[in-house]
């Protein structure tokens, strides 16, 4: 139902966002693995494995390879996973509330939140992300508060064609929509596989320096294991696409 959502956002422009936050990451980043070992073994650790990783040429790369295949600039929200679409309270008998039965919940029941990262991006990305968010659980209580599930438990492939076929038959009523060859079905399925590596690789990055902003401090959320998480399924994927010949 929240294929809907995506619909409406508009052709936008050829200005991806995403990317200059990953770019201003990046330079974090390349300041961190440039500092000598600390007595913080956190950090020390950290930077051990950053200096491995080449994320710079890596975003090139990545960029290179998205260009494969063409995926529109709409507005996006980049960031729909499941903290951020609500349901609106349901009914109240006896002073309790009654939660709607799955199959009687429309798209006006829903309510998105939280556009702290907003912007013009890639379709593909919006998507991929929503899929991948399907990997994660951010209800655990215990470190480090996330559950990560392997990339074969996330949506099927029958799940995500029920959401694009949603959001094209949305996308096509719109008055002014005017078709493009890449708004198939198949082609969008794609599109998902492609910038399911970005979308691994953007919150990785975010990850690193998230987490090193909360150095030394009571947070409840291990944002270095998130990002290894992030950084293993990205590289993961990678090698997938690049077996299957997608090159």
């Amino acid at each position: 139902m929240c294929a809907r959502n995506w619909s409406g956002l508009g052709r936008g422009s050829n200005h991806v966002d995403v990317w200059f936050d990953c770019v201003r990451w990046i330079q974090r980043i390349e300041h961190l693995v440039e500092q000598q070992v600390t007595d913080n073994p956190e950090l020390t650790t950290m930077i051990e494995k950053l200096r491995e990783l080449d994320v710079r040429k890596e975003l090139v790369w990545l960029r290179k390879f998205l260009e494969k295949v063409k995926s529109p600039v709409v507005f996006c929200h980049n960031d729909m996973q499941e903290g951020n679409i609500l349901l609106r309270n349901g009914d109240s008998e006896g002073g309790q509330l009654i939660e709607p039965a799955l199959e009687n919940i429309t798209v006006d029941d829903l309510v998105v939140i939280d556009f702290e990262y907003c912007g013009y991006n890639r379709r593909g990305f919006d998507l991929a992300n929503h899929f991948v968010e399907w990997m994660y659980d951010y209800k655990n209580d215990s470190h480090p508060y996330f559950w990560s599930r392997p990339e074969k438990d996330h949506a099927s492939v029958k799940q995500k064609e029920w959401f694009v076929e949603a959001y094209l038959s949305t996308l096509a009523d719109s008055p002014s929509y005017r078709k493009r060859p890449e708004d198939t079905l198949e082609h969008i399925l794609i599109e998902i596989e492609f910038y399911t590596l970005a979308s691994h690789f953007f919150w990785s990055l975010w990850s690193v320096v998230s987490n090193s902003n909360t150095l030394n401090r009571a947070v409840e959320f291990d944002y270095w294991c998130y990002g290894e998480s992030r950084f293993k399924e990205y590289y993961s994927h990678k090698a997938k696409l690049l077996k299957h010949s997608i090159r």
